[in-house]
């Protein structure tokens, strides 16, 4: 079974405490980046998952999934449309 490669559009409450943990927990997925508007939150915890700075570098190198924090979305409400019409999957 293919590993579904997972993207983290920010790195809040949320993914710290639930989706991040659970994505890595689950040997069907592997977490691969975060999107940060700025700093290395993430790279502690995660020091395997890249960062990155653009939305365009979050879906790059086959990323099968992206979740969107409720935060960043808040900011960018066109994202989701965004990746839907390029066949992209996020939650």
């Amino acid at each position: 079974m293919k590993t579904i490669r997972v993207g983290i559009a920010g790195f809040g409450m949320s993914a710290q405490m639930f989706h991040a943990p659970f994505i890595v927990a689950d040997e069907r997925f592997e977490l691969c980046k975060f999107f940060l508007r700025s700093g290395e939150a993430s790279k502690e915890e995660y020091p395997n998952a890249a960062i990155v700075r653009a939305y365009e570098e979050l879906l790059a190198d086959d990323i099968d999934l992206v979740q969107i924090q409720r935060r960043v979305l808040a900011n960018d409400f066109n994202l989701p449309e965004s990746m839907a019409s390029r066949g992209e999957r996020c939650l």
